[in-house]
């Protein structure tokens, strides 16, 4: 069973089994809570962009471990394409 959690915390702190992270093909450095992520995990985000093993592209994703570092076990990241383009309709349609 899936339950979402929707918090006030701040995203390192937010209890479960997965967190999720967007973040924009287009958008340099990271923004908002994938930032947080970002910094929590010492970087690896930005390390994966930078050496293109993640770009962002619409519909990208990876499953990677938090390693202790979020209250999760495990980080959903998720292409959200340009930042422009991105729209209900796009998101229901992907």
């Amino acid at each position: 069973m899936i339950n979402l959690v929707l918090s006030a915390l701040p995203i390192d702190e937010v209890p479960g089994q997965v967190t999720l992270a967007t973040f924009f093909e287009d958008v340099r450095p990271l923004k908002g809570s994938t930032s947080l992520i970002d910094w929590r995990l010492n970087g690896r985000l930005s390390d994966l962009i930078v050496k293109g093993h993640i770009s962002g592209h619409f519909k990208e994703s990876l499953i990677m471990p938090a390693q202790g570092r979020l209250s999760t076990k495990d980080i959903f990241i998720f292409g959200l394409g340009a930042s422009g383009e991105v729209s209900e309709k796009n998101l229901e349609e992907g």
